[in-house]
């Protein structure tokens, strides 16, 4: 799957009062081997106790803080310079960055094994008060003007740490510009080419005023939006009881006189499309100040809900628009399985499937194995290679279908995976590789059909954790996922893991090649005269034909999705077929 980006952009117009406590300064990501150095530079302006600190980061398109780093072995520093690095063997920091020799700290973890996309934030260790962040939330900063893959950023003198929102408008970056370089690639040192302990602590008196949300150039899901900003240095209030207040406009629009800062406004009734916002401070008098305290004009985008019919028209789209987006299903699938862990829900029709990834808990309602969706609306994206779905509102219990697991082999799953991401489906006659071994979570289990594959402990709920690998030949019953385009399978449960044997699938059973264009071969065990229909994604029958050979001319269809069933004596097989 193509990967998707959301680019999103932070704004401010005048620097913030700078406050004692540690400041981060300089984040790099290097160009040696591995991408390293990566490298931290933090100040401490005043006299820092870094006992009571700690790192965190947020990797990817990753919405939670993980993988803590104590600072506390880098004691009590006074109007100095420390450094955090992760390094790769060999001692590339001390190369690369030659003066640096004491107050540093090497992270032998990941917690700074950042790739130029990622976030990072100093917090209080007691209390996870956010102290200062790099990096907007939420959001890989691939694209943004706050990304530095292969390069650097370095803060802007006398701006403020970001205990709040990330400001990318403190920062000077230069990514790329490491590219290529270091004493690693025979070139000039990174630290030469970036310049450490340039940071200047200091003071403004000067209002402040940003947007913080939307960004400019953001992409805002359909419907309604909060407006977020800041205000520093200027009391928002009515005429003679402070220094003024402010105007916002909508589409070029003034939305009046603002005598209240609560740092956010609701704003309702956009249509889908392209809009504007903008702000400014204005004093008692209802004149600009002078000098003039305005942000840019944003630009933003509300998206529109696509409405599909099912899974695969919603699929079929995400491949077509690089971007993904939003969308509305109009059928009506069913839930396969519900987990607890990040309220996810497989979902499956006829078509195909997705899973629904709703950390935030958008859907409230509760759904169990075999109940209907309906009324589904969120946005989709990708996770290491799987297509995801993210709810904006929350859905409605509907009449499930019977989903009967489609019987399929390893080789049709390694060679077109993602034709059945996220179904639930049968392979017959495994064998495990570590039959007998205790299931433990988060690990790989090879088996063959006689093809290898790996299944994937990654559901910690479920009741074979702990319990034995089967042995012997067993059909199994799994969801299908990838890693990074590699292929990797996970089972509900132990019943899964031992499925009888469906009755009504051909012996020696085979389809080729899929996708196809002009011709299809059959073959079975038994090679006797068939039955073949074949059916579009509305259930439309489109051929239905007795093959007495091996091969069916498909040549009449169009490009799409289909299904076909045949039939052989007493028994059936059913299976996806892909016209190109």
């Amino acid at each position: 799957m193509k990967k998707i980006y959301i680019l999103m952009v932070a704004i401010m117009v005048t620097s913030l009062s700078f406050a004692q406590g540690p400041i981060i300064t300089m984040i790099s990501d290097g160009d040696c081997s591995g991408g390293t150095p990566k490298v931290l530079e933090i100040y401490a302006n005043g006299t820092v106790d870094f006992t009571m600190y700690s790192l965190e980061n947020q990797t990817n398109a990753n919405t939670t803080w993980s993988n803590a780093l104590d600072l506390s072995p880098l004691g009590t520093v006074t109007d100095a310079f420390i450094y955090v690095f992760k390094d790769a063997t060999g001692g590339i920091f001390t190369t690369e960055y030659a003066s640096v020799t004491t107050g540093f700290l090497e992270d032998t973890g990941s917690t700074v094994n950042f790739n130029g996309d990622d976030r990072i934030r100093i917090i209080e260790t007691a209390t996870t008060t956010v102290v200062d962040q790099y990096g907007v939330e939420g959001v890989d900063g691939s694209g943004t003007n706050w990304e530095y893959k292969d390069g650097y950023a370095k803060r802007n003198n006398a701006t403020n740490a970001n205990a709040g929102a990330f400001n990318p408008a403190n920062w000077t970056n230069s990514n790329g510009l490491l590219n290529g370089f270091g004493v690693c690639q025979a070139g000039a040192t990174f630290e030469s080419i970036i310049g450490l302990a340039t940071f200047t602590a200091g003071t403004s008196t000067a209002p402040t005023l940003a947007i913080i949300s939307p960004t400019d150039g953001g992409v805002l899901p359909p419907g309604d939006f909060t407006l977020t900003y800041s205000i520093s240095n200027f009391n928002v209030a009515t005429a003679g009881s402070g220094d003024g207040h402010f105007h916002y406009k909508i589409d070029g629009v003034d939305q009046g006189a603002q005598y209240v800062n609560t740092g956010s406004i609701d704003i309702t009734g956009l249509a889908p499309g392209a809009h504007t916002v903008q702000m400014d401070l204005r004093d008692d008098a209802h004149q600009p100040l002078s000098p003039v305290v305005e942000t840019p004009v944003i630009n933003f985008t509300i998206q529109a809900y696509t409405q599909v019919a099912d899974l695969a028209a919603l699929r079929a789209d995400v491949d077509t628009n690089d971007d993904g987006g939003f969308y509305e299903l109009t059928g009506t699938p069913t839930v396969t399985y519900a987990r607890t862990a990040r309220n996810q829900k497989y979902i499956q029709d006829a078509t195909a499937a997705i899973l629904i990834d709703d950390q935030p808990g958008i859907i409230t309602t509760i759904f169990s194995d075999g109940d209907g969706m309906s009324g589904l609306k969120g946005q989709t994206y990708i996770y290491n290679g799987v297509l995801q779905f993210k709810p904006s509102q929350d859905a409605m219990v509907a009449t499930g279908t019977t989903i009967t697991p489609e019987v399929v082999t390893v080789l049709d799953l390694t060679t077109n995976h993602e034709m059945y991401e996220s179904e639930l489906v049968e392979i017959q006659g495994v064998t495990f590789a570590d039959a007998g071994t205790a299931f433990a979570t988060n690990t790989n289990y090879d088996f063959s059909d006689p093809d290898t594959m790996a299944f994937r402990s990654s559901f910690s709920e479920a009741d074979y954790i702990g319990q034995n690998v089967p042995s012997g030949a067993v059909d199994i019953i799994v969801f299908v996922g990838e890693y990074n385009g590699t292929p990797q399978v996970v089972a509900r449960t132990l019943a899964d893991l031992t499925a009888d044997v469906a009755e009504n699938t051909i012996k020696g059973f085979a389809m080729y090649p899929n996708p196809t264009k002009n011709v299809l071969t059959i073959t079975t065990a038994q090679n006797l005269d068939k039955n073949v229909q074949i059916f579009d994604i509305l259930g439309k029958q489109v051929l239905n034909t007795v093959l007495t050979g091996s091969t069916l001319n498909v040549s009449n269809l169009n490009t799409g999705l289909y299904l076909i069933k045949v039939t052989e004596a007493k028994s059936t097989i059913t299976r996806k077929l892909v016209i190109k």
